[in-house]
């Protein structure tokens, strides 16, 4: 037990229990003789603690976003498989399902040595709330679920770059042809396929 002062035996050997701690990681135990004079009288042990089995699944970041219809939302969805003290659990696998239009990409993963495990999600086509669950076999909090607005595109316009010619003889193609730009609201041109002109 850290703390606790031993004597060594006619062998000159002391032993303690010592007990993990509950974060995993890198540990570090030191023992003192105030008998021996510095260095000789300090051996340090270095341990490892590994996690525990993984018990739950919880939200680790992405939820509460909006976007434009069609997009990727900026920030990946993501979730983290804990053991019971909260430390991150690798090699679980997560299964994700996009709901109200939305699809998720990957739709499976396996949470890395943090525990963490994400996905990017899309937006559908139409405007309003959208999202995604997250699940892994067999730990409490599964379904975990995110989240997201779908905004509506701003409507596109079409403009006049070049006027007419004003006068023109009957069946005789005007002198200056009309040009028209098809922009978005602020003013940038679109590259969009198949617009019907009338």
């Amino acid at each position: 037990i850290p703390g606790d002062r031993v004597v060594t035996g006619p062998d000159g050997e002391a032993w303690v229990s010592y007990t993990l701690s509950t974060t995993a990681g890198q540990q570090m135990v030191e023992a003192r003789a105030s008998d021996v004079p510095e260095p000789n009288g300090v051996a340090v042990f270095s341990l490892s603690a590994a996690p525990a089995n993984a018990t739950s699944l919880v939200a680790a970041g992405g939820d509460g976003q909006s976007a434009q219809v069609i997009t990727v939302l900026p920030e990946s969805l993501a979730v983290r498989a804990v053991d019971g003290y909260g430390n991150g659990v690798a090699g679980i696998e997560v299964n994700w399902q996009g709901s109200g239009g939305a699809s998720v990409d990957p739709a499976s993963g396996v949470t890395g040595a943090d525990g963490r495990a994400a996905t990017a999600l899309t937006l559908g086509d139409r405007p309003g709330q959208q999202g995604a669950t997250a699940g892994a076999e067999g730990l409490d909090g599964s379904l975990v679920s995110f989240t997201a607005t779908a905004v509506a595109a701003p409507r596109p316009e079409l403009v006049l770059l070049t006027q007419p010619s004003t006068t023109a003889a009957a069946g005789i193609p005007l002198n200056q042809q009309p040009v028209l730009q098809l922009q978005d609201p602020f003013g940038a041109p679109l590259s969009q396929a198949d617009v019907r002109v009338t």
